[in-house]
């Protein structure tokens, strides 16, 4: 089975945590020293969706239903 290596590219941050979702989706989320959330595909080499919360995330996860907590 051929494996696909994918790079992303992040410009300023320092990702402290990162998850992938359980569901089989082709997608991780990063949490951020600056405390950006972001929601990256496989095939895209930038985020697809970012945020700002004000504070560093230490955390991220997913619950098994797909829902980001």
């Amino acid at each position: 089975e051929e494996k696909k290596v994918s790079a992303h590219i992040s410009y300023n941050e320092l990702f402290k945590s990162m998850t992938q979702r359980p569901d089989g989706e082709k997608e991780l989320i990063t949490g951020s020293s600056t405390g950006q959330i972001s929601v990256w595909d496989y095939d895209a080499p930038d985020a697809v969706f970012t945020f700002s919360t004000g504070v560093p995330i230490n955390s991220v996860a997913i619950s098994p239903s797909g829902n980001c907590n």
